[in-house]
């Protein structure tokens, strides 16, 4: 069969390098091939778990397996050979076969819309409806379904209900409790993960340019995806750095001159990136996290001393559900985080005074 030729620009793309190895997740990895080899590849596949550890790469993956059948490396993993012209087409979200839908599909390069349009799902669900380009599988990746809106969301209903012949969903979540419940009956799931400190390094290895630190290592709690945006991002590791550095004296009445650190590094939250902002949150927010269940920092950054009394540590658990979810109110509609941050330490003064 000649294959049609591919003359227009793709509208997105997978993003991730298909010519490094996939790392860890040999359980969805085996269950997946054992479906494929069985000829019960499910038309609707779930892939959740925390974010960060891998779920859109293997996604990437396994697109690519399904997709390049003449690129496959044996039946044993998701490996395929980059050189071979249909990967090399999957690698460039150039394949006509393959439809990969996030937030930033159609986003025009404009600030990233919070929900994936409903309009991406769609336009791109309508063109499944068409025979394969090269007569073979075709493949929707969305990154992540707990990012659809409501509309979005309900659109995936019919082709999960009536799947279209040789076409497979790969629906990446991050937190499964907001999917659907008539998307989560429609699909086989797969659970992912952290991975471990070894798989960390081979990913690091693999995919990034810069030398990765024990200390990034231990900070992305298994989240591959999480250290490689550490690594590239020192304006919030050097914030986050002067955060423990202030948040390990935190108790009793601050000096003025601590005050004054603090006030400056609240001011640079607020001045950073939307990008850079969030991923210092995230790291607060897991720092938080670690006080509660008594793990200690990264080696370099130091660690306030452990809290013995019991109301001190109700506290820090209260305090922790409440920073929480304040944070999310606050990015969610714009409010001045600064003052958040400012309002963290003063929490954090009365809990380590009596801790």
């Amino acid at each position: 069969m000649a294959r049609k030729a591919v003359t227009k620009e793709p509208e997105s793309s997978a993003g991730l390098p298909l010519n490094a190895p996939l790392v860890g997740h040999s359980g969805p990895q085996a269950a997946f091939i054992d479906a494929f080899s069985a000829g019960r590849m499910h038309h609707g596949w779930l892939l959740h778990g925390p974010k960060g550890v891998g779920k859109a790469r293997f996604a990437a993956q396994a697109a690519a397996y399904l997709i390049a059948e003449q690129a496959r490396q044996g039946t044993e993993t998701l490996a395929v050979n980059v050189t071979h012209p249909d990967a090399r087409l999957v690698t460039q979200g150039a394949h006509p076969d393959l439809h990969w839908i996030d937030r930033k599909t159609g986003s025009d390069g404009r600030k990233l819309p919070k929900t994936i349009p409903v309009g991406a799902v769609r336009s791109t669900l309508q063109k499944l409806q068409s025979t394969a380009a090269y007569g073979g599988c075709r493949v929707l990746v969305i990154d992540a379904v707990d990012e659809l809106n409501v509309e979005g969301a309900n659109a995936l209903l019919k082709p999960l209900e009536e799947p279209s012949h040789q076409t497979v969903l790969l629906l990446v979540a991050h937190a499964l409790n907001q999917v659907l419940p008539t998307i989560r009956s429609r699909c086989r799931h797969l659970a992912f993960g952290p991975l471990d400190g070894s798989d960390l390094q081979s990913v690091a290895r693999a995919l990034s340019e810069t030398d990765i630190s024990e200390t990034l290592v231990e900070l992305s709690d298994g989240r591959a995806g999480h250290m490689l945006t550490l690594a590239r991002d020192p304006e919030a590791m050097a914030a986050y750095q002067s955060f423990c550095a202030l948040a390990a004296d935190a108790g009793g009445r601050p000096e003025s001159r601590t005050l004054s650190e603090r006030l400056m590094l609240a001011g640079t939250l607020g001045a950073m990136a939307p990008e850079s902002r969030d991923l210092l949150l995230g790291l607060i927010e897991d720092w938080l996290s670690r006080r509660l269940r008594g793990k200690a920092e990264p080696p370099g950054l130091p660690t306030p001393p452990s809290l013995s009394d019991l109301r001190a540590k109700k506290a820090l658990a209260d305090l922790w559900s409440e920073h929480t979810a304040a944070v999310r109110t606050h990015v969610a509609i714009n409010l001045n985080i600064s003052e958040r941050i400012m309002v963290l330490f003063d929490r954090l003064d009365q809990v380590y005074s009596h801790g």
